[in-house]
C-alpha cells in the first residue's frame, strides 16, 4: 500500500509531538509501567490505512521478568490492532519508532530506506504474546494498526505474568484518525 509523502509526514510529526510531551502514560496493578501522563495524537487520513506507532515506553519497576501475554486496544473505533512487539532502547545510530508506514514500519525493515542501525533494531523485536521484558529494564511498544478511515482508540491494554501472577497495564496515548485533524495536537475540535 502506498501513501502519499504528506500523510508519511503527518504520521512522523504527530508522533514526534507525542513523545516530546511524554504521552506514554500508563495504568495498571503490577510492576509494568507504560509510562507517567496522558495525550492524544491525530492522524490524517484520506483512505484505509495500516501504520506504525512505537511511542510507548515500557518500564519493568518490579524484582522479576515479566511475559507480555496479551495486547489489544482499549475501546477501539473502526481500528485494529494487526501486530504488537516488544524492542529493547534504540542504540547504535538506531532511530526509535515513533510512526512509520506500513507494519511491519517501512524504515526499520526495507534495506531501500532504512539504515542498517535501524533495520538492526528492528531484528531484535519480540513478539506479543511472549515478549519478556527484563527487571529494571525499559523496552519499546510498537503497534501495528490497520485504520479502515475515521477512528479512534483510547491507549493499549497488555496483560502480563510476573512472579506467577497475572497483570494489566494500560497505557493512555489517545489516537484520532481523521479526514483532517483541525487543532492538532490534544486537539478536541475534531471529534
Amino acid at each position: 500500500m502506498r501513501r502519499s509523502a504528506q500523510t508519511v509526514a503527518t504520521l512522523a510529526a504527530a508522533m514526534t509531538l507525542a513523545a516530546a510531551n511524554g504521552c506514554t502514560a500508563g495504568a495498571g496493578d503490577g510492576p509494568l509501567s507504560a509510562g507517567e501522563s496522558h495525550s492524544t495524537v491525530c492522524v490524517g487520513y484520506t483512505k484505509e490505512m495500516i501504520f506504525t506507532l512505537g511511542h510507548v515506553t515500557l518500564t519493568n519497576e518490579g524484582r522479576h521478568d515479566i511475559v507480555i501475554t496479551d495486547a489489544e486496544l482499549i475501546e477501539p473505533k473502526n481500528l485494529e490492532l494487526i501486530g504488537a512487539v516488544a524492542l529493547p532502547e534504540p542504540s547504535g545510530g538506531a532511530v526509535g519508532i515513533g510512526a512509520d508506514d506500513g507494519w511491519p514500519p517501512n524504515h526499520h525493515t526495507n534495506p531501500k530506506v532504512g539504515s542498517p542501525a535501524d533495520l538492526a533494531f528492528w531484528a531484535k523485536r519480540q513478539a506479543i504474546p511472549g515478549a519478556t521484558v527484563k527487571a529494571g529494564n525499559d523496552d519499546l511498544l510498537a503497534i501495528g494498526v490497520k485504520a479502515g478511515g475515521r477512528g479512534s482508540m483510547n491507549g493499549v491494554r497488555l496483560t502480563y505474568t510476573a512472579d506467577g501472577k497475572r497483570y494489566q497495564a494500560d497505557t493512555t496515548a489517545k489516537l484520532k484518525v481523521r479526514p483532517k485533524c483541525g487543532g492538532g495536537f490534544d486537539s478536541e475540535d475534531d471529534e
